[in-house]
């Protein structure tokens, strides 16, 4: 059972509205109250006439909800048992409150609203509710023969010793930040660890496993981590399952086969510069959890499968290296054609399929499109995906000062009617392979990122700096 204690409130009427409307369409029912009033309109009259006894409570609106595990059901003579119990425990007892039962997920859940002021204008202490309700739940689960929250369906319960969980020092803390960015997970979270404790053990870079379960207590710690664990959020594991398949990777005997046999199981490689030198980056899809190269072992990094296959020799290539392939040809075609028509022809002896593409219709502008040719996952780019720069204009720019007559190539599929479009006296300059552009570039073909160093420099200069 999970007992997820939502934040205080001001006022009665959201909480009571949302499962009235859900008991109108039919999904939800009233199982119990502690109220005067049997008509649903005078409900929240009830509540505020009691909450108006100690006005020294700003906030008296409380709320529950107890979830049974997916698949296990009850009574509702013994779900109105289960929350008084629950209730009585938790010390409102002498409270006004609502029972609802909805039925509208795959879980059987209740919501508790109850007041924190008691019939006798005492106020309920919430201080540690949480830490009480967490302890409470788990006695409960006992009592009723529940199905504990961290098991499965069929109640078998995944252990992990502790000497196992010390080994990864900082799963934990790394764990719960992951869960905490997931709405799924809070829920469960909600229900064993504090808004408190959850912010210490994150602010804190020095909590490692064996301090979180001093803090914690080491029973805490593992219903906590077993649940980590279990849906992947610790990062370790992650790493782990993807170390497994890339060792089975390492087998292949050419690159094209290395690379298959990764992407077949669920991989997506990435492939990015950094200070010049080319990484890849790996992704296992179902986590969308990016691990860099440099925090895996060395012989899957960049240098050391160039070094180990080489070239690609088959006809396989991934999707993002197809890319960086392509910017480095294009680049190099650039800067070695003397016209467009070259620049074409110059393309397709380096085996790049180079076409027209159109938005709509041909009366639109038209965009360039690069692909490798004879590869079986041949994948087609628009230019300025490739790289900003690489679009039809910027490029017929390069050769605007030269008089062309351009014949589109019979192997390729460009549009007959280009030479209608405009040419342009803005020259750009490219420099092969690099990623870096020439110092003659004008300052509105710069990225905004080099627009910003230009002008910094140009003032620290003017200041004598």
């Amino acid at each position: 059972m999970i007992a997820e204690i939502l934040e205080l409130s001001t006022k009665f009427e959201g909480k009571t509205f949302y499962s009235e409307k859900k008991c109108n369409n039919e999904v939800a029912e009233l199982l119990d109250k502690n109220l005067y009033s049997d008509n649903p309109k005078d409900f929240i009259k009830d509540f505020y006439e009691v909450a108006d006894q100690n006005t020294r409570v700003k906030k008296p609106c409380w709320e529950v909800s107890l979830s049974l595990v997916p698949g296990e059901e009850i009574s509702k003579e013994k779900f109105i048992e289960l929350g008084r119990e629950y209730l009585n425990r938790m010390g409102y007892e002498n409270n006004p409150y609502l029972m609802y039962l909805h039925s509208d997920t795959d879980h059987s859940h209740i919501h508790i609203i109850a007041s924190t002021v008691q019939y006798d204008g005492k106020w309920t202490d919430d201080a540690f509710s949480r830490e009480r309700s967490f302890k409470i739940s788990r006695e409960l689960e006992i009592k009723y023969n529940l199905i504990p929250a961290l098991e499965n369906k069929l109640g078998n319960e995944k252990k992990h010793s502790l000497s196992e969980k010390a080994m990864l020092t900082y799963s934990f803390r790394n764990g719960l930040r992951r869960a905490y960015y997931d709405k799924k997970a809070l829920t469960f979270l909600d229900s064993y660890i504090t808004r408190e404790e959850k912010e210490k053990i994150l602010k804190y870079n020095s909590f490692n496993n064996n301090k979180c379960i001093n803090f914690l207590s080491e029973k805490k710690f593992n219903l906590i981590n077993d649940y980590l664990i279990e849906h992947s959020y610790c990062a370790k594991h992650i790493k782990g399952e993807m170390l497994k398949i890339l060792d089975e990777a390492s087998k292949e005997k050419t690159k094209d086969d290395f690379f298959k046999f990764v992407e077949n199981n669920n991989i997506e490689v990435s492939l990015f510069s950094q200070k010049g030198n080319s990484r890849y980056s790996y992704k296992i899809k179902d986590y969308d959890y990016i691990i860099k190269e440099s925090s895996l072992p060395r012989n899957y990094r960049y240098e050391t499968l160039v070094e180990k296959y080489g070239d690609y020799k088959g006809t396989y290539i991934p999707e993002a290296e197809q890319k960086h392939i392509l910017y480095n040809s294009i680049r190099a075609n650039v800067q070695h054609s003397i016209s467009l028509q070259d620049f074409f022809e110059n393309c397709s002896r380096s085996n790049i399929k180079c076409s027209f593409g159109f938005k709509d219709d041909k009366t639109t502008k038209p965009h360039l499109e690069f692909s490798i040719k004879n590869l079986d996952n041949e994948k087609t780019f628009k230019g300025e995906e490739i790289f900003e720069k690489f679009t039809f204009e910027n490029i017929q720019r390069q050769f605007s000062g030269i008089e062309q007559k351009i014949e589109p190539l019979k192997e390729e599929t460009l549009a007959d009617n280009y030479e209608q479009y405009p040419n342009y006296n803005i020259p750009i300059s490219f420099s092969a392979g690099s990623g870096e552009q020439e110092q003659d570039t004008p300052d509105d073909l710069l990225s905004r990122k080099k627009k910003k160093r230009k002008k910094d420099n140009l003032r620290d200069i003017s200041k004598g700096i």
